[in-house]
């Protein structure tokens, strides 16, 4: 398997989404081949050529992946 990253949209970009009463609203967001959107919180992708080039181009940026909370289950003592 290829290598990922955690990516976010660059600085003001959006998209224009349309809702199912079909009113139009825009979000932050990046589109991705296959239709997937990067929210504005960011997503883990895979490193493809089609995602170097919006690196580059500045339309996404790689940040880092939020920190996962560990939960943790306190054990009754019987």
């Amino acid at each position: 398997m290829g290598h990922r990253k955690f990516v976010k949209p660059g600085e003001g970009r959006t998209l224009t989404i349309r809702d199912a009463a079909n009113a139009e609203k825009t979000v932050p967001g990046v589109a991705l081949p296959g239709g997937a959107i990067v929210p504005a919180a960011g997503v883990e992708v895979d490193d493809t050529l089609f995602v170097r080039r919006r690196l580059r181009d500045g339309d996404l940026v790689e940040a880092s992946a939020p920190a996962t909370k560990k939960t943790t289950t306190e054990k009754s003592e019987d």
